[in-house]
């Protein structure tokens, strides 16, 4: 069995640390962070199955404040899903003093991931006893805490290109990415930072081809092989001209419609009609959709207009919550659109993709949220690569705003 790795959060390890070595090596991989103004980045950098984390951190610095570090600093740091065990050399002078409550009180209801709690005649006992009880008890304790892992992602992020995902990574903390290699696919893991200072872990994939099979395969294996609960899906669209739709606009589709399936007969093709819904976790609609679409406009044309002197002739654009088309092709002719409603019976259907009915589905059949916002680049009746950046910028901006300002609860 794989060894799952620890990671202490100590300012005593001078003295303690060969304790933490005696009582944990050997079942679990131990890591320190012995070094203050590293702590956060420890924190990023270290991927670990558990925190143990001393409650008293006042010799350390706050490598953000330069204030005495304080536990609830650390545990926001690491997010609410990890889990984690806080840890006490003097627990009966805290109760005693009052102090202890105030901070239990606070992680609980930030919804931080504390599992347990040991004092240090825990881990003492673990260390130098003979008897085998106390460190299988120790190890117990932390076993049962490691099994209740939320997940270590917030939210997932699928994109069929690169392009599409690159204007989202740019709002990482750390802008240097971390790749990892699972199963043949290649993931990124990164974390954002929201507006009231809360972390949200994140990871992001590109698939290998467009198209419903890849996302599928790609948002199940997130579900199964990474426990992420939260999957949205960003990129570019093409638009229904006759419905209204206008380049830049940003399509949420209150459902997918897969128009592909269906029988040959005799007298010519026979449609089966698939609908798949998404599943928002509480959130949908959004009030001020269209204020947030105005700002990011003005914000890219001036970028626009600052490094490449251009400007951008279109009209502001809106957010669309109408049925989205889905199939395995790219369609280029003119009235292709207005005939799927048709035939789908979808008068609304206002735009097209290439994989929004994957992910859809694959949220309805494993119960997971997912969110498709994706921005038209171009209208079915004229096909064009032009307006591509402007649409993956829509769809990735509008994406981190309801992150960033955590009008989607996670």
């Amino acid at each position: 069995m794989e060894q799952k790795k620890i990671l202490i959060i100590d300012d005593d390890l001078q003295r303690r640390k060969s304790h933490y070595e005696n009582a944990l090596k050997g079942k679990y991989i131990v890591e320190y962070a012995d070094n203050a103004d590293l702590i956060y980045q420890s924190i990023e950098e270290t991927w670990v199955d558990l925190y143990i984390i001393d409650l008293n951190l006042s010799s350390y610095k706050d490598p953000k404040t330069k204030d005495s570090l304080h536990v609830l600093s650390v545990l926001k740091e690491i997010g609410k899903n990890k889990p984690i065990i806080l840890l006490s050399g003097t627990y009966k002078e805290l109760v005693e003093s009052g102090k202890l409550e105030p901070i239990i009180q606070n992680a609980a209801e930030e919804g931080y991931n504390v599992g347990s709690f040991l004092t240090w005649e825990d881990i003492l006992n673990a260390s130098v006893n003979k008897s085998s009880g106390y460190k299988n008890a120790l190890h117990s304790k932390i076993d049962l805490t490691i099994s209740k892992d939320r997940s270590p992602y917030d939210f997932g992020i699928v994109c069929a290109l690169e392009e599409e995902l690159t204007p989202f990574l740019k709002f990482a903390d750390n802008k240097k990415m971390q790749q990892h290699i699972i199963d043949g696919i290649h993931y990124r893991k990164g974390t954002i930072t929201t507006e009231n200072g809360h972390k949200l872990t994140f990871v992001a994939v590109c698939t290998l081809n467009m198209g419903i099979a890849d996302s599928s395969v790609i948002a199940t294996h997130m579900v199964s092989k990474m426990g992420v609960k939260n999957i949205y899906m960003i990129g570019v669209c093409g638009g229904r001209e006759s419905e209204g739709v206008n380049i830049g606009d940003v399509i949420i589709p209150e459902e997918s419609v897969a128009y592909q399936r269906g029988k040959l007969k005799e007298n010519g093709f026979s449609p089966d009609i698939q609908i798949a819904k998404p599943k928002h976790g509480g959130f949908y609609r959004y009030e001020g959709a269209d204020e947030i679409l105005s700002t990011l406009f003005e914000r890219y044309t001036l970028k626009l207009m600052r490094e490449k002197h251009m400007s951008l002739s279109l009209i502001t654009p809106r957010v669309r919550y109408e049925p989205m088309a889905c199939a395995d092709y790219v369609i280029d002719r003119e009235g292709a659109l207005d005939e799927i409603a048709e035939r789908s019976a979808k008068r609304k259907l206002c735009a097209v993709d290439m994989e929004s009915y994957a992910i859809y589905r694959v949220g309805e059949m494993l119960n997971v949220n997912t969110m498709v916002i994706k921005s038209v680049m171009d209208l079915s009746n004229n096909k064009s690569d032009k307006y591509k950046p402007y649409a993956t910028f829509m769809a990735a901006n509008y994406l981190f705003h309801l992150l960033y300002n955590e009008i989607i609860k996670l």
